[in-house]
């Protein structure tokens, strides 16, 4: 179950992603400051969701659009 931090969190990467800018997880992660592990589950929950698209880029990384 979600709880307010958790729902806060996301909106926040949520909104991040939104303003358009190629960002790295890392840095991402970074921004919403929460650990890198934590950054990639919240944004693997959003492109499950459907709120987030990921594409392929170089070197096995992935951008998102």
């Amino acid at each position: 179950m979600l709880d307010k931090s958790s729902i806060g969190t996301e909106i926040e990467l949520l909104s991040t992603l939104e303003k358009g800018k190629i960002i790295s997880r890392k840095r991402l992660s970074k921004h919403i400051a929460v650990s890198l592990g934590l950054g990639n589950a919240l944004l693997r929950r959003a492109m499950r969701k459907g709120f987030v698209r990921a594409r392929e880029a170089p070197a096995k990384r992935f951008s998102t659009t």
